[in-house]
């Protein structure tokens, strides 16, 4: 797997607030290396069928340690040749689909940009 970005945090689903609005948990500081993409032609067939409202691809190795789940936040930073490119990304993830592949097993999740 080729790499062009840094998953620095993911925030866990918390109780919404007063007012109904989604909350999240702010996790630790990590920095794991990752793949942000532009969804595939099929890829986008299957947000637009399932209505996922997603705009990009997150990929991350399941060898890495972490649990991604749907609803999740994560902050994601573009790198070049090991140097950040721009600001940090913060997606929500719409959905996760674990990818057996021995030795390449990992989390393909389709996301979306934070408001």
């Amino acid at each position: 797997m080729i790499f062009n970005a840094k998953l620095l945090r993911v925030d866990t689903i918390a109780d919404p607030t007063p007012g109904g609005e989604e909350a999240w948990s702010e996790g630790a500081a990590i920095s794991i290396d990752c793949t942000l993409d532009e969804p595939s032609h099929t890829q986008r067939w299957t947000i637009n069928q399932s209505s996922l409202d997603a705009t990009a691809v997150l990929y991350v190795l399941m060898s890495s340690g972490i649990v991604l789940a749907n609803g999740m936040k994560v902050v994601v930073q573009l790198m070049n040749a090991g140097v950040a490119v721009g600001s940090p990304q913060t997606l929500i993830i719409r959905s996760v689909k674990d990818r057996v592949h021995s030795p390449q097993s990992h989390y393909e999740c389709f996301v979306r940009g934070a408001e």
